[in-house]
C-alpha cells in the first residue's frame, strides 16, 4: 500500500536508530521489541526481539481445484511456511488519479523517469517479463498470479482501500472475486490512513480523508464478507487472516473488532483472524485486541545513515540512504517475540521515484542478500510457529515506486524470485550459508577464511572435472550434436504449445545471471530440469534444447542428450516420483550452426503428437571470438 495519492495513505517511518524520515509509501524501517545490542560486521545493531445467516462461498471455474489453490492448509506438523506477498492493485487509471495528477495517470511513467542521484544509485527500475501492464486487463492479472506461483509464493496481500464506505483501487480485486480467476489465493491488508499530497512533497493537503469512527468502521466487515467466503481466500486455522496496516489510528480498536467478530460468526465464519502490522512503533498486538502482528520493513529496521559515504550525491539531496546490508545482518539475529508475529522481509526499498531528492532508501540490495535475509526467516518461522500458522510475508511483490518488488526487472531478470525459490527448499548455495555462519558467529569470521578458500577451490575443480566429464562422454558415445534449423527438425510438422516449466541451473559451468555470453565455435553446455504437469518424465523421455532468437526470427533445436534423476525436484514441486524424478536434464551441443545473436533458451518435450514447449528464464548471446 502506497501513500501517496496515486496509490495510497501517505506516512512517515522511523529507523531503530531514532532518525525519523518522511516516506511517500507505507512501509519504512521496523523492528520492535529491543533487546539488548550486539555487534554485526563491526557495528552495533539492536537485536529485536452460532450463525443466523450462511455465506454462499464463491468458487472459482475450477470447482475441483486442488487444496493448493485454496487459501487453506493442511495443519499437519509437516506443513510448510506459506510465502504471502503484499500486492499493490495500482497500475491501472482511476478517476481520482486522473482528477489529481492527469488523465490516465498510474505510476509507471515515474517509475521509468527515476533518476539515480549518487555513484551506482540503482535507478531506474524497468519491468521485464510482465512489462509495463495495466491490471485492467485479467491476462496481466494470470500471469502474475502463474509466475509467484512458479516460484514458491503462496499468495497475494492486497492493499484494501476503504475510506467510510468510499473504495479506490478496487477493479483488479473485485474482477478477480466475480470471476474467479486467477485461482492463486489472497488475503487483504485495510490501509487505514488518509491519502494526501505527500507524492509529490505537498504533504498538508488531504485527497481522501480517513476519518476513523466506530461506527464507521464497523461497516467494514459488511464489505469484507463476500472476500472471506471465497475458497481462496488465506485463513489461519479456519479463521480468514486480515491485516490492519495502522491499528494506531483506530479510536477503539477492541471494541470495533469485536463486533466484527460478531459479525463473522453471524454469517457463519468461526472468527477472524486479525494481524496488526508492525508499523509506527506499535509493537504490542494484543493490547488492541488482534490475535498476531507481521512486521512491515521498512518500519522499524535497524540501520544507520550512509549519506556522508557517497559518492556523486546530487545538491540538494534531502533524504537518508541505509545500508540493506546492516539491515539484513541485523534481522538475520532476530530474537522471538513474547506474541505470534510473522516475519517480513523485503528485497529492496527506494521512493526516489516518487520523492525526488526528498526521498529515503536502503541501497545495495542484492538477490543474495534478500536469499539470506528470506532464508532465515522461513527457518524462524519452521522452529517458532506450529503447523497451520507459518505464515513469511515479502513486502512486496510490485512497489515499483518503492523499489520494492521481485517481479523480474532489466537489471536482475528473475533472480530475485529464484532466490525465492531456493531460500523456501533449502536450497541456498554455499556462499549464502557461508554469509550467514559469519553474521551468527562474528568472532570466529577469520576462522571461516580457510574454509571459504577451500570451497571455493572445490567448485573451481568440481567445474573442471564436470565439464571434462561431459565432454569425454560425448566422445565416448561417438555423439558430437549440432544445432539443426527448428523448420528442418522432427519438431516442425508438430503443433507447439506452450506447456510445462524449466530452470536452466548453468550455461558452460556459470550459474550467475540470466544472460550468459558465449562462443560460437565452441558448445553450449546446459544442466537443469524441466517438468509437465501430469505427463511422466523417465530416463526415455525425449526432450530436446531450442534456441529462440529474439527478434523471433530464427530458432534452432537439438535433442537433450541426458535425462537425470533430481529427486530434490520432485520433492520441493510436491509430485510423485514417476513424474517428477526424471525431470533433471544435461546436454552439450556444437554451436558453429547457429548465428551470432541473442537467444531465449527452451526445452522441447515430444508428446505425441504435439511439442510442448516451457521457456527459461535464460539468455544466451553467441557470438565470435
Amino acid at each position: 500500500m502506497a501513500p501517496t495519492a496515486s496509490t495510497g495513505p501517505s506516512h512517515a517511518f522511523k529507523l531503530r536508530t531514532g532518525v525519523t524520515s518522511q516516506s511517500a509509501h507505507r512501509g519504512a524501517p521496523r523492528r520492535c521489541d529491543v533487546r539488548a545490542p550486539r555487534r554485526v560486521n563491526g557495528r552495533a545493531v539492536a537485536v529485536k526481539p452460532a450463525a443466523s445467516k450462511k455465506l454462499v462461498p464463491h468458487h472459482s471455474e475450477d470447482e475441483h481445484a486442488d487444496d493448493a489453490s485454496r487459501g487453506e492448509v493442511s495443519a499437519s506438523p509437516e506443513a510448510e511456511p506459506r510465502l504471502i506477498a503484499f500486492y499493490l492493485p495500482q497500475y491501472h487509471p482511476i478517476p481520482e488519479n486522473d482528477r489529481w495528477w492527469g488523465k490516465g495517470f498510474t505510476e509507471w511513467p515515474g517509475t521509468a523517469g527515476a533518476q539515480p542521484l549518487f555513484e551506482d544509485h540503482y535507478q531506474p527500475h524497468i519491468p521485464a517479463d510482465l512489462g509495463f501492464y495495466d491490471l485492467r486487463l485479467p491476462e496481466a492479472r494470470a500471469a502474475q498470479a502463474e509466475l509467484a506461483k512458479q516460484y514458491g509464493i503462496h499468495g497475494f496481500c492486497y492493499h484494501y482501500y476503504w475510506f467510510s464506505g468510499r473504495r479506490i483501487l478496487q477493479r483488479p480485486l473485485d474482477e478477480m472475486l466475480q470471476t474467479g480467476k486467477p485461482n492463486f489465493p489472497f488475503c487483504i491488508c485495510w490501509a487505514n490512513e488518509p491519502w494526501s499530497r505527500r507524492w509529490d512533497g505537498s504533504e498538508s493537503e488531504i485527497l481522501i480523508a480517513q476519518e476513523h469512527d466506530l461506527d464507521s468502521d464497523k461497516k467494514l466487515i459488511f464489505d469484507l464478507l463476500p472476500l472471506f467466503a471465497d475458497r481462496r481466500y488465506i485463513k489461519v486455522n479456519g479463521k480468514p487472516l486480515l491485516v490492519i496496516y495502522r491499528v494506531g489510528l483506530l479510536p477503539n480498536p477492541g471494541a470495533l473488532f469485536a463486533a466484527w467478530r460478531e459479525a463473522a460468526r453471524q454469517h457463519g465464519l468461526p472468527d477472524l483472524h486479525i494481524c496488526m502490522a508492525e508499523t509506527f512503533g506499535l509493537n504490542d498486538p494484543f493490547a488492541s485486541g488482534c490475535d498476531s502482528a507481521v512486521e512491515f520493513p521498512p518500519h522499524q529496521l535497524v540501520a544507520g545513515p550512509v549519506n556522508d559515504s557517497l559518492k556523486g550525491l546530487a545538491e540538494g539531496f534531502s533524504g537518508t540512504v541505509y545500508n540493506y546490508a546492516d539491515a539484513v545482518m541485523a534481522e538475520t539475529v532476530a530474537a522471538p517475540a513474547d506474541y505470534q508475529r510473522y516475519r517480513c522481509v523485503m528485497p529492496g526499498w527506494d521512493n526516489t521515484p516518487r520523492r525526488g531528492r526528498k526521498g529515503n532508501l536502503f541501497h545495495g540490495a542484492t538477490p543474495e542478500l534478500y536469499e539470506l535475509w528470506l532464508r532465515e526467516a522461513i527457518g524462524f518461522t519452521r522452529r517458532h510457529l506450529p503447523a497451520g500458522q507459518r505464515l513469511v510475508f515479502i513486502n512486496a511483490w510490485n512497489e515499483w515506486g518503492e523499489g520494492a518488488h521481485i517481479e523480474p526487472d532489466i537489471r536482475f531478470g528473475r533472480q530475485f524470485l529464484e532466490a525465492t525459490r531456493r531460500a523456501m527448499a533449502g536450497l541456498s548455495e554455499w556462499r549464502t550459508i557461508m554469509t550467514a555462519t559469519k553474521t551468527k558467529l562474528p568472532a570466529g569470521e577469520e576462522d571461516l577464511t580457510a574454509l571459504e578458500a577451500w570451497l571455493r577451490s572445490f567448485e573451481t575443480a568440481l567445474k573442471y572435472m564436470s565439464e571434462q566429464y561431459l565432454s569425454l562422454e560425448t566422445q565416448r558415445l561417438g555423439l558430437q550434436p549440432a544445432f539443426v534449423n527448428f523448420s528442418e527438425s522432427v519438431l516442425a510438422p508438430l503443433g507447439v504449445q506452450l506447456k510445462g516449466s524449466c530452470n536452466i541451473e548453468r550455461i558452460n559451468q556459470i550459474s550467475d545471471g540470466d544472460m550468459i555470453a558465449v562462443d560460437q565455435t565452441g558448445y553450449l553446455q546446459i544442466s537443469g530440469w524441466n517438468l509437465i504437469a501430469g505427463e511422466e518424465m523417465t530416463a526415455e523421455t525425449v526432450s530436446y534444447l531450442t534456441l529462440l532468437s529474439m527478434d523471433g526470427e530464427q530458432a534452432f533445436t537439438a535433442r537433450i542428450q541426458q535425462r537425470v534423476p533430481r529427486a530434490d525436484v520432485a520433492e520441493y514441486h510436491k509430485l510423485p516420483s514417476d513424474q517428477g524424478l526424471w525431470s533433471g536434464i544435461r546436454s552439450s551441443v556444437r554451436l558453429s550452426s547457429v548465428d551470432p545473436g541473442k537467444y531465449e533458451i527452451g526445452i522441447d518435450t515430444r508428446i505425441g503428437s504435439s511439442c510442448l514447449r516451457a521457456l527459461s528464464s535464460k539468455v544466451v548471446v553467441i557470438g565470435q571470438q
